[in-house]
């Protein structure tokens, strides 16, 4: 089944004071960790990026060959998670061949491609449900997502990503994460080298 990742780094990262995805963390920034990890995975990766795209475009290393690395500039990410969500869904959603979207956060530094390889063998083996994380007893990204809840993706509004669809699934599968998946909202959760 044909799924694309999606790299939401369109937010202002305003109580970071400075854009997430060029925080460096061990020789990369976390937006080429992020695409790096994608590609790793899957063949087709979207890179969600907001006001400042053209700039954190430019720093990134696209993959040679196989892979395809499509750009998507959300422009009113003032909106939050949910603009990104809504701008990766109209991309993907006039192509009928990808069947699933996998969620993947720029500042979630520690998730590896054998995580997500993991969910896209779970979404394989169960392709019309959500499959989603598991960690700190909750359920969130990286997670898949089925053509079938697309539209629920797009109707989000305001700063609510993917984790309201994923707590209200009534008949969910959870990856128990290996580690949390790491995080970065103020400059206290700079990971160090």
């Amino acid at each position: 089944m044909n799924t694309a990742i999606a790299i939401l780094a369109a937010g202002r990262s305003s109580r970071l004071g400075r854009p997430k995805a060029l925080v460096p963390w061990r020789g990369r920034t976390l937006l080429q960790r992020a695409l790096d990890t994608a590609v790793a995975a899957s063949p087709r990766v979207i890179v969600a990026l907001g006001a400042d795209g053209d700039a954190l475009w430019r720093t990134l290393v696209l993959p040679a060959g196989g892979a395809a690395v499509a750009r998507v500039d959300v422009h009113d990410a003032d909106d939050g998670l949910s603009a990104s969500l809504r701008a990766v869904v109209a991309h993907v959603d006039a192509d009928p061949a990808i069947e699933r979207l996998l969620v993947l956060l720029t500042e979630q530094y520690t998730v590896d491609a054998a995580w997500l390889r993991a969910l896209l063998a779970l979404a394989a083996a169960h392709p019309q449900r959500m499959i989603a994380s598991r960690y700190d007893g909750v359920r969130g990204v990286p997670a898949v997502f089925p053509r079938t809840v697309f539209a629920a993706l797009a109707a989000l509004r305001g700063d609510r990503g993917a984790r309201t669809l994923l707590r209200d699934e009534h008949d969910p599968i959870d990856h128990p994460a290996p580690h949390p998946p790491g995080d970065v909202d103020t400059p206290a959760d700079v990971p160090q080298d």
